[in-house]
């Protein structure tokens, strides 16, 4: 009932930035009282726009995407330095398409696909023939961490890899209507210091970029990967980035920024191939056994420049169009996973190595948005059981950035 539950709160004001406490107990009808529970608590994020003092920062602006316009991921690094004694640290960013966050050479949190899909902001209206979808409300969501483990006295970096995501769409001549812009991003970090003073490490014009081993990224066809234009140690203090450029303040997604309250994609699980064939001359096809979606890793060795395609089968036969490429950089035992793709799919052809492959050298990664269960059932009847597993397994394979679908690879619209 009302009484019990979706109560509306009615105490104070709440402000960004607060560290609220709470705690509960419960009476029945006899009026009898239970123990105070055990204190929790929760973090407000920034509430109101003018909160951030960031900076929307990419590469340039978009003119007149074309079909099949390549966008290579790009890598933003900037060096700062912490003087005083950490209270607590927190670094809140959104990236569009899809973003990933590194303190000191380490990804921040275990999100993927960050982050969770929206109507961000405007899009090539002239191109639609129902301008509804055009005109559509709008919104960007933004991540908030907890970065103190992250931090050290001195000199830290603060890095982004910034993908496509659903930002850019250039696959085919229906989807360009589809894409906004060309990806941007916006953080702000903000430490508290033991004196209670603060501290903002901010997106602006200071940040350096660069292009890097993503040579192409698509949430339709794929990911490129490129291991000879590996930079390392790109997201550690101390890089040489005097050749890199400054980044450009952009345009502002006419998305409000609101904290995400969904959980987020994540790699929920691994699953091992449980047979590999070769149909033809140079082709290993791996079997996982079930459908999932997700992507694999790779564990490989080879010559430098060796190209390998993996390309996704569904059961029925059907690829969509699903395919990675990693090119090897020749180092010894390389391994590589996408960043800015799924797949959905059952076998996996890999076609291109010079050595013989085995089930070592794939690895299964299985990826939606990591929602909890409500509930379980169970029945004597084997029937009923299997039609609930096989519902949840499609529920959840079909839901990604938040957004339950109706396919998870083929269209993405």
């Amino acid at each position: 009932s009302d009484q019990s539950i979706q109560i509306v709160y009615e105490g104070k004001k709440l402000n960004s930035r607060d560290k609220v406490y709470w705690k509960v107990k419960i009476w029945d009808q006899e009026n009898e009282t239970s123990y105070w529970s055990k204190t929790a608590t929760w973090e407000m994020g920034l509430l109101d726009q003018s909160d951030w003092q960031a900076k929307w920062i990419g590469k340039e602006e978009l003119q007149n995407v074309k079909v099949g316009q390549k966008n290579p991921a790009l890598y933003f690094r900037k060096e700062f330095v912490i003087k005083n004694n950490i209270q607590n640290a927190r670094a809140y960013i959104s990236g569009l398409g899809y973003y990933e966050l590194y303190i000191n050479g380490k990804k921040v949190g275990d999100h993927v696909l960050s982050p969770n899909q929206t109507n961000y902001d405007r899009r090539q209206v002239d191109k639609f023939g129902d301008k509804r979808i055009a005109n559509m409300s709008t919104r960007v969501l933004y991540e908030t961490y907890d970065i103190s483990s992250y931090l050290q006295k001195g000199k830290n970096v603060a890095a982004v890899i910034l993908g496509n995501g659903w930002y850019f769409r250039s696959e085919r001549e229906e989807y360009l209507p589809l894409s906004y812009d060309l990806p941007r991003f916006i953080t702000q970090i903000e430490v508290g210091y033991a004196d209670d003073t603060m501290q903002k490490i901010v997106s602006d014009e200071t940040w350096k970029d660069s292009k890097g081993p993503i040579v192409e990224n698509s949430i339709y066809y794929g990911e490129v990967y490129d291991a000879r234009l590996e930079k390392p140690d790109w997201n550690k203090k101390g890089f040489d980035d005097s050749k890199w450029e400054y980044a450009k303040v952009v345009r502002a997604p006419e998305g409000k920024l609101c904290a995400q309250m969904s959980p987020p994609d994540r790699v929920v699980g691994i699953i091992q191939p449980v047979k590999i064939t070769t149909p033809r001359e140079g082709i290993y096809r791996y079997d996982f056994g079930t459908m999932f979606s997700g992507w694999v890793k790779l564990k490989v060795e080879g010559k430098r420049g060796t190209k390998l395609k993996l390309t996704f089968f569904e059961d029925n036969g059907n690829t969509y169009e699903q395919t990675d490429t990693y090119i090897l950089k020749g180092e010894g035992v390389e391994e590589w996973e996408p960043r800015f793709t799924w797949h959905a799919f059952r076998y996996v052809e890999v076609s291109g190595s010079p050595v013989t492959l085995t089930l070592d050298n794939l690895e299964g990664q299985i990826v939606h948005t990591d929602v909890r269960s409500a509930g379980t059932f169970k029945s004597s009847n084997d029937l009923f059981n299997r039609i609930l597993t096989d519902y949840k397994k499609t529920q959840l394979d079909n839901m990604h950035g938040g957004v339950p679908s109706d396919c998870p690879h083929r269209e993405r619209r």
